[in-house]
């Protein structure tokens, strides 16, 4: 992942993430030791069917774009990142977002909770995430 210096290039980056972008906190329900567990993660995504976009995305950004084929309809090309990665262009971007503003600041409190493995998670970080989780799908539920 690389992340760009110039304000620019990150006020471009922004542009994108609020028009076409979607910031989310994930749940995956699991079992462990014979327990049902749950663990979040942040992700970072933007679809577009322009590829010069997705271009754009990928030299300043590095990363991936994957390809998905919609039958007759153009593909939709997505970039994406996950966890820390997600959260290095958020924290880069955060001063020009406008419209997901306050998704990455929620992604970004997430964040700051700490990375935990699947062998545990404590209580109240648990509680912590899940009510990050909650405002973060009521945000995404505004389509803002």
């Amino acid at each position: 992942m690389r992340i760009p210096t110039s304000p620019t290039v990150l006020a471009h980056i922004a542009g994108i993430v609020d028009g076409e972008g979607c910031v989310g906190i994930y749940r995956h329900r699991y079992r462990a030791s014979g327990e049902d567990r749950m663990s979040h993660h942040v992700r970072l995504n933007i679809a577009n069917t322009c590829v010069p976009l997705m271009d754009y995305l990928s030299v300043h950004l590095g990363g991936e774009v994957r390809v998905y084929a919609r039958g007759t309809h153009k593909p939709v090309y997505v970039w994406q990142a996950y966890g820390e990665n997600a959260g290095m262009v958020l924290q880069a971007i955060l001063p020009y977002l406008v419209v997901k503003k306050q998704h990455a600041e929620i992604a970004l409190e997430f964040l700051g909770l700490g990375h935990y493995d699947r062998n545990g998670v404590p209580d109240g970080v648990s509680a912590a995430r899940e009510s990050l989780a909650v405002r973060m799908s009521v945000l995404n539920e505004r389509k803002g």
